[in-house]
């Protein structure tokens, strides 16, 4: 459940939200761009076979579907699902059905993302790459990850970036990745750890090396939570994805990014230890894994 934050609160993360956006660390085209490249690196790479000849589920997809996009561009099968409704095609009747499905908060973000950000993001993404961008090839469904609506063994490669954080029923999740999983298909996910600095999705940590004014302690999450955020966040540690994920499938890989090493004061440490937070549980910030389905 999202905990109740006040106007104050979304308000001030609407203008950090906002600022990120003009920062250009948010829609950034080209770091999606190498994201893509890395996806087709690995999906050849344990498949043996190019992009272009699969069938491909993009598990959480966020509103712009770009990277499901690009995919369709490259000219893979390509489905696209999350739990909210799109944007990318924003007319006054897609617009009210965000505001029917998502809300009135969600509907007025997209409509300032849209008119602000969306467009030159787009532009760059027309402009640069190997892979042109088709929406109109992208089949959409509004989907719970945990509950996909697809015939088993569909696809042959399964990809969630920046989602599975967001996701409560995580072993029914990945079950259902495994169900639509064809035998040898790859699943890869980047996947947000909840300990973390940044893993309680408050944006004045987003980016801790980047010096600025900050109201919050650092993992305000884990201690006083002075400052919830307006989003759900599981709060699954490392471990307790290894072990979701082994259950299901065969892990090929995995890399884990590290940080805020420097605000991790014996203080600090201490009183997390005793919450039952390790040292690397702290750090630990994202994880990068490839799995297949063997069987």
């Amino acid at each position: 459940m999202v905990q109740p934050v006040s106007f104050q609160s979304k308000l001030r993360s609407w203008l950090l939200i906002f600022r990120e956006y003009t920062k250009g660390n948010f829609n950034n085209a080209d770091a999606l761009l190498k994201r893509h490249a890395e996806l087709c690196e690995t999906y050849q790479r344990w498949r043996g076979s190019t992009i272009t000849s699969a069938t491909v589920l993009d598990l959480g997809c966020g509103q712009l579907a770009a990277q499901a996009a690009l995919f369709a561009g490259a000219g893979a099968n390509t489905t696209a699902v999350d739990i909210e409704l799109p944007s990318y095609r924003l007319s006054i009747r897609q617009l009210f059905r965000i505001w029917r499905a998502n809300g009135p908060e969600r509907a007025a973000k997209s409509v300032v993302r849209h008119f602000l950000f969306d467009r030159p993001f787009v532009a760059r993404l027309r402009s640069t790459g190997d892979h042109i961008p088709c929406w109109e090839k992208v089949r959409f469904r509004r989907m719970n990850a945990s509950a996909l609506d697809f015939d088993s063994e569909s696809f042959d490669f399964v990809y969630s970036d920046w989602a599975f954080e967001h996701i409560a029923d995580v072993a029914g999740a990945l079950s259902a990745v495994r169900r639509v999983l064809r035998p040898g298909g790859i699943f890869t996910g980047r996947i947000h750890l909840f300990p973390s600095l940044s893993g309680g999705h408050n944006l004045e940590w987003h980016y801790p090396d980047v010096k600025m004014q900050r109201r919050s302690e650092p993992w305000d999450h884990l201690r006083s939570n002075q400052f919830p955020v307006n989003v759900y966040v599981n709060r699954l540690r490392l471990e307790d994805y290894r072990r979701l994920l082994t259950a299901r499938l065969t892990v090929q890989s995995e890399r884990i990014t590290y940080e805020g090493e420097t605000f991790l004061t014996p203080l600090i440490e201490a009183e997390l230890a005793n919450r039952g937070y390790g040292h690397d549980d702290l750090l630990a910030t994202v994880l990068d894994v490839v799995a297949t389905r063997s069987g």
